[in-house]
């Protein structure tokens, strides 16, 4: 990753000279530090995964009901027209 940000920093760095545009200057010269530096846009151990353990959950029995039109009581199916 140093070598793509120090190529990435010199050619922004050198399109920003040719072209006279301050702020992708910036963005290169960033860029070159960070390679030079061999830092990362994540900080200190900005990029560390959680080791965080959650509790196992049991799981549990689940019990479903049948709904079918006689459940309804009006002798109609879902759509609305008669047996």
């Amino acid at each position: 990753m140093r070598i793509f940000r120090m190529a990435a920093g010199i050619i922004a760095l050198g399109q920003a000279i040719y072209i006279g545009e301050f702020l992708i200057s910036i963005a290169g010269a960033f860029l070159i530090f960070m390679a030079l530096a061999n830092i990362g846009c994540c900080g200190v151990g900005g990029c560390r995964f959680n080791t965080f353990k959650r509790p196992v959950e049991t799981e549990e029995d689940i019990s479903y009901e049948i709904v079918t039109n006689e459940n309804f009581g009006d002798g109609k199916n879902y759509r609305g027209a008669n047996k």
